[in-house]
Formats: structure tokens, C-alpha cells, sequence
């Protein structure tokens, strides 16, 4: 059974990337532009994962964890702004963007 992946947010190179890599796995990816259309879209189908890519800011990133844990409870979820940052500005740990990293956050 393959696991079902939302991915939120407009950036774009995210977006192909996860694409390209989720499409040699088991993984279903539905990519959506914005909060709105992603919670139309948990409203419909029963995801494993939701990915929040590039967010207006983060009290809509919020209030859309919020709305998506009330309709799926179970539903993990990857802050793809938190670990997508420049070295710099991040744990040294996560070294990497995390598209590349995405099958194996899934995992």
C-alpha cells in the first residue's frame, strides 16, 4: 500500500525534486499551491504525511497543522522551511536541503 504525501507550498525546485524522488518509491505525492487547496484536499484523501514547503508565514503554517490534525489526526508532519535553511542558520546536524532527504524522512 503506498504511502500518501502532501506537499504544501510554492517552491518550486522542493516541489520537482520531491517529485522526481517520489515517484521510484511507494510513495503517492500530491503537491498543492497553498493551505487552502491542501485542506480541501486532507478533506478527501487520507494521508500519511504532510510536507509544508514555502508558507506564507508561520502563524498560516500553524493554523494549517492545526486544521489538519483536527481532520487527520495521525498524520506526520515535515517543516521543510526548518531544514531546508542555509547552514548557517540551522543545527549542524542537517547538512542537506531536505528534498533529496525526503524519502528518508518518510521512512
Amino acid at each position: 500500500m503506498p504511502i500518501y504525501v502532501l506537499l504544501v507550498g510554492g517552491d518550486n525546485t522542493l516541489r520537482d525534486t520531491a517529485a522526481r524522488l517520489i515517484r521510484e518509491a511507494t510513495l503517492k505525492l500530491v503537491a498543492v499551491p497553498d493551505p487552502d487547496t491542501a485542506l480541501n484536499a486532507l478533506a478527501g484523501i487520507r494521508f500519511d504525511v504532510l510536507v509544508g514547503g514555502a508558507m506564507a508565514d508561520d502563524a498560516t503554517f500553524e493554523r494549517l497543522l492545526a486544521a489538519a490534525r483536527m481532520l487527520q489526526p495521525g498524520l506526520q508532519v515535515i517543516d521543510a522551511r526548518k531544514i531546508a535553511l542555509a547552514p548557517s542558520q540551522r543545527h549542524a546536524a542537517v547538512r542537506h536541503p531536505v528534498a533529496p532527504r525526503l524519502p528518508a524522512l518518510l521512512a
